[in-house]
């Protein structure tokens, strides 16, 4: 470790749920959400929450805390301040020139309490991102912490920050990024300072408070299960798994007091075997390795259930059993057994149901009434014996119906829904035993089938319920469901309304999304709407259309129709808003009229935006001979509001001139256009310091109106220096946490590796003023060091094929780390860059970090926009996040095209790493509710690649090799894609499936022990094959309906005629309702066919 506290103090925990290295994790719920933010996760969720309750932050949106987003140093003002419950409206002003109103309280207040000071006199740079020896002074200041005896022993921390790391180490606020390093220069971000802010006001229990942390044991106590033990509450704890040196992926979960640490393979079970776990990162703890034996499985029980209950008929009778493994898990569809029975039974056991048949006509005057049934282990030697009565067939003995419940965000059932409502229901038969469907004996009876419909469908647990379907009526009416048993003839009802569907019959005009209105201003007004019932609807409710006199919305110019409109792309941040956009100048008047109800509400447009005043950058640039430098000058509106990108504004121009303070003439050279209309090339001024000329230079920015009237101005100054400037002196940047890239650009150094990183060199002159550096001085730069060379490329990136490379490299030098296969990249290794300057060759080195971590997947995303290769650590502006994509069809969903919401066919699986590097990744998605589709049937096996994908290039599609893929049609089948051990969940919607048909009847007579088949166009689910079983049985003529068997394979019905004498016909078609496996339904199917 980089330090030793005089006392141990119990460790508290950066990430509030333990991590397994190495290996691919399931993340497991928490069990209280943070507020609503989706991107806070349990390694900060504590103290995200403990900041919200102190009221120190909101986070970036009602969504969004921005937890992996770097903290600004002006953000950070605020948080201290508001963490102190400083005084921020009466703190003496500190004329800093870059704050604005919104942080400024906070930094005046800040400096004032002598916790933070400016980054010069003049400034304080509230929108620079702080960084961790900037974050150790701040809080150390703040809370007013003593370092103690504690000395850190980092290697990248120099005088001025040691006191103050020393204090946060002593205190436990952070304890350093490895052993050697605390990462002083890096970035701070607003998650990590959260952390940083709940340990400095939480400080940790003294040593006598605590145990020491000890693994007391780990041992197997399931077939997928290993249990590590703790002498005292652990928290943020790394295990990894290994069999034979290989990482096996599984789950951690604790037990509530936090000693005891469940670690769940991934997927399957342990195999037999010896295992190591290593359990790393416990403060107080050493690293520790422990064997575990998992042992082979074996039957150690075997229980036979219940009583042989007859099959329909009674040629058959079927009894449970269970097989149970030494750790007492549910072992049969793994165990090999062996059954006999007694009176010539021939029971036949069905390890993958846990059933005996027993095969005899039980119906017979001399059929048993007991079998002595006996199942044995041959491995094992386990036995077990009993005797069994034969008993009746099951039947529905009693039906119960249970109250409603409605779909998401509903409260009633309303007219014309597919699904307006569920009915639960309990069936049981006459031993009290639950029956599942019970859909051949219950028969479900409307009052006004006008009204609402009942079916049986099976949800994606594979429970059967009563589905409402109710029809398009015109008046609100109260229907009744009649639930009738044949076998006892009982009878249960329950009686509902039937609403007609929501509307809006209300609304609120809201706030708008900026304080100040211009004309051709884009804006955004709240809309809060209710039905007739006096409730809150979702936009998805009402946002149908963009029309806004769908919800009685009219306006007065400059906000008459067309210049408004609902938003209604659910992808959009303002989905459900009305969206503003005027024109010119005045005051509208909005009117909304719904149930009878007016409100209106007035919205001043001002004057459209123009470019009014430009504020020069608040100090100087230096640029060496032969480089460019960007000037930071910024540009206002009449408004105050600050133009991010200049456009061309009417009636006016600019005017950008140089003129010379000292020094050579054309010492500086413009780049930008000197003179235009356009002032669109505001956006970039640029100078150059010409080669060999050394000279100040000031530039003047002038905003020109009518006539050549100057509007604004500002000017900076910018000095072209040679590279023997006295007391001139290079350095390069120290080049850390650098990384291969094994399947994307490793080790390459031609501009398309995102990992590659920059070589800067700075020049800095007596005063401490950096200097911009001409890339092109760079003559050549290497690796140092016996045999380091392969470790390390480096290269010159061209500026040829732009909009093919990381935009920052381009034109640069760049080092990229390659991972050798034999080989292990050392921690540290050395450059030498030979710089040219104007008096002469210098040699400068600068160390390499490299990350002993390939990069590993910390985010995933499902996005409509892909990432660009020119700005791999940004997502596209415009991306959505895809959360559901909903297809017409079956064709569509094959292709993937067409899906609602989306601007293109595309579809990105979009991967963060640790490294802030964003990636489109193939993936194949895994269906999470299998009950709502099938590749495969109980004749044709799965394909193994049937399944959904997308790719890298955004290509979603469903693959069916089989062409026999059945799913219930406009139901959410959800999907989810791993990447590491990160997930990404998708809804995937497809409207209309094909309903199952009858290919090839059966013919009007079956010869005696004859046989013919009825071919469907798909499997049929089990009530519907019982039923169709049952109907041939009805009408069946000759033979009896006891002369005929019936097997199915797949789609296929074999109807087998056993009487050897009389042919077994039929004298009217057959016909019956069919359902497939997942609840499409076809009515009156014929499955024999009279002609």
């Amino acid at each position: 470790m980089a330090h030793q506290p005089k006392a141990y103090k119990k460790f508290v925990a950066s990430a509030a749920t333990a991590t397994l290295v190495a290996t691919a994790i399931v993340p497991v719920a928490s069990a209280a959400e943070t507020k609503s933010f989706t991107d806070v996760n349990k390694n900060y969720e504590k103290e995200v929450n403990y900041l919200l309750e102190k009221g120190i932050t909101q986070g970036i949106s009602d969504t969004k805390f921005g937890t992996d987003l770097p903290i600004k140093r002006g953000d950070a003002a605020i948080f201290i301040a508001k963490a102190l419950k400083l005084d921020t409206e009466n703190a003496k002003d500190q004329d800093f020139t870059d704050v604005n109103s919104r942080v400024a309280g906070a930094v005046n207040a800040i400096v004032e309490a002598g916790i933070a000071s400016g980054k010069t006199e003049s400034t304080f740079a509230p929108d620079a991102n702080i960084t961790r020896a900037e974050m150790a002074k701040l809080l150390v200041n703040a809370y007013k912490l003593q370092a103690g005896e504690t000395k850190n022993t980092f290697t990248d921390v120099n005088n001025t920050w040691d006191g103050y790391v020393d204090a946060l180490l002593e205190n436990k606020v952070t304890f350093g990024l490895t052993d050697t390093t605390f990462g002083a220069t890096q970035n701070v971000t607003r998650g990590q300072f959260a952390l940083f802010i709940y340990r400095a006001e939480n400080p940790t229990p003294p040593v006598d408070e605590v145990k020491a942390p000890e693994v007391v044991s780990v041992s197997a106590i399931n077939s997928n299960k290993l249990e590590v033990t703790f002498n005292t509450e652990v928290e943020g704890a790394k295990f990894e798994v290994k069999k034979s040196g290989v990482s096996i992926a599984a789950t951690v979960e604790y037990n509530a007091e936090k000693t005891v640490a469940v670690l769940t393979k991934a997927s399957g079970d342990y195999v037999a075997g010896d295992y190591t776990v290593t359990i790393s990162d416990v403060e107080g703890l050493e690293t520790v390795t422990k064997e575990v034996k998992v042992e082979e499985q074996k039957v150690a029980e075997i229980q036979i259930i219940g009583d042989a209950i007859k099959a329909e008929g009674g040629q058959s009778a079927k009894v449970s059993y269970k097989a149970l493994n030494q750790y007492g898990d549910d072992f049969t569809k793994k165990a090999s057994l062996q059954v006999t029975g007694s009176d010539a039974t021939n029971p036949q056991l069905d390890s993958t149901k846990g059933l005996v048949t027993l095969t005899k006509d039980f119906t017979a005057n001399n059929a048993p009434k007991e079998v002595v049934l006996t199942i044995v282990d041959p491995a094992t030697g386990v036995s077990a014996s009993k005797t069994v009565k034969i008993a009746d067939a099951a039947a529905v003995a009693s039906f119960e119906l249970s109250e409603l419940t409605y779909p998401k965000d509903k409260t009633r059932v309303y007219a014309n829904t597919s699904e307006a409502a569920k009915i639960a229901f309990t069936a049981k038969d006459q031993y009290g035993n639950d029956i599942a469907d019970p859909s051949s004996a219950v028969q479900l009876i409307s009052s006004d089938t006008n009204t609402a419909e009942f079916s049986y469908v099976k949800d994606s647990d594979d429970k059967y319920y009563i589905k409402v379907t109710t029809k398009n009526i015109t008046v609100a009416k109260d229907v009744t469901l009649t639930a009738v048993n044949a076998r006892t003839g009982a009878v249960v009802t329950k009686t509902f309304k039937v609403e007609l569907a929501a509307e809006p019959t209300s609304i609120t005009l809201g706030n708008i999304s900026e304080e100040l209105v211009a004309a051709n201003d884009t804006v955004y007004m709240d809309l809060e709407v209710k039905d007739q019932f006096g409730e809150l609807m979702e936009p998805k409710d009402y946002a149908t259309s963009a029309d806004e006199s769908s919800l009685g919305i009219t306006g007065t110019a400059p906000l008459a129709a067309g210049q408004m409109s609902i938003v209604t792309d659910k992808y959009d941040k303002n989905y459900g808003k009305l969206k503003l956009e005027p024109t010119a100048k005045g005051t509208a008047t909005l009117v909304a009229t719904l149930g009878g109800k007016t409100v209106t509400k007035s919205v001043e447009v001002k004057d459209a935006r123009v470019l009014s005043e430009v504020v020069a950058p608040a100090t100087g640039s230096t640029v060496i001979q032969g480089a460019t430098a960007k000037l930071g000058f910024k540009f206002y509106d009449q408004y105050g509001k600050e133009i991010k990108t200049v456009a061309n504004t009417e009636d006016m121009t600019y005017k950008i001139t140089l003129t010379k303070v000292d020094g050579d003439t054309d010492s500086v050279v413009l780049v930008t256009t000197a003179e235009a209309a356009s002032e669109a090339n505001l956006n970039n001024i640029s100078v150059t310091a010409a080669n060999g000329l050394t000279g100040s230079y000031k530039v003047k920015v002038e905003l020109l109106g009518a006539a050549n009237k100057v509007l604004s101005s500002a000017e900076t100054t910018v000095k072209s220096v040679a590279n023997n400037v006295e007391g001139l002196t290079y350095t390069v940047d120290a080049v850390e946490n650098l990384t291969f890239d094994a399947t994307n650009g490793n080790g390459a150094v031609d501009g398309t590796n995102p990992y590659a990183k920059v070589i800067n060199v700075v020049g800095t002159d007596k005063d401490g003023n950096k200097i911009t550096i001409n890339p092109a001085q760079i003559l050549n730069v290497e690796v140092t060091g016996d045999a380091q060379t392969p470790y390390l490329q480096v290269g010159e990136v061209s500026t040829a094929n732009a909009g093919t490379k990381v935009d920052a490299q381009e034109g640069k030098w760049v080092v990229a780390a390659q991972k050798l296969a034999d080989k292990d990249i050392p921690a540290e290794l050395n450059l030498k860059v030979t710089l040219n300057t104007a008096d002469g060759v210098k040699v400068l080195t600068a160390p390499v970090t490299v990350s002993k971590e390939a990069p590993k997947a910390q985010e995933v995303q499902i996005l409509s926009k892909a990432v660009s290769i020119d700005e791999p650590t940004k997502l596209a502006e415009d991306y959505k996040v895809v959360d559901t994509l909903t297809f017409a069809n079956r064709a569509n969903a094959l292709t993937g095209t067409e899906a609602e919401g989306l601007d293109a066919d595309a579809v990105f699986v979009t991967v963060k790493d640790q490294f802030g590097v964003y990636k489109n990744v193939d993936a194949k998605f895994i269906v999470n509710t299998p009950s709502l589709i099938s590749f495969g049937t109980s004749a044709v096996a799965p394909a193994a690649a049937d399944g959904f994908y997308t790719t890298d290039a955004g290509a979603f599609t469903l693959v069916d090799g089989g062409t026999v893929a059945q799913f219930s049609a406009d139901k959410k089948i959800k999907l989810s894609v791993l990447v590491g051990d990160k997930t990404a969940t998708l809804d995937v919607v497809i409207k209309a499936e094909i309903a199952p048909t009858v290919t090839t009847p059966a013919a009007a007579s079956i010869a005696a022990s004859g046989n013919d088949d009825v071919v469907f166009s798909e499997e049929l689910s089990a009530s519907s094959k019982t039923a169709v079983e049952n109907a041939i049985k009805a009408a069946v003529k000759g033979a009896t309906a006891s002369n005929l068997t019936f097997t199915w394979n797949g789609a296929t019905l074999t109807v087998a005629n056993g009487n050897t004498t009389t042919a077994a016909t039929f004298d009217a078609d057959v016909t019956v309702d069919i359902t497939d496996l997942f609840g499409n339904k076809t009515t009156g199917a014929i499955v024999v066919d009279k002609q």
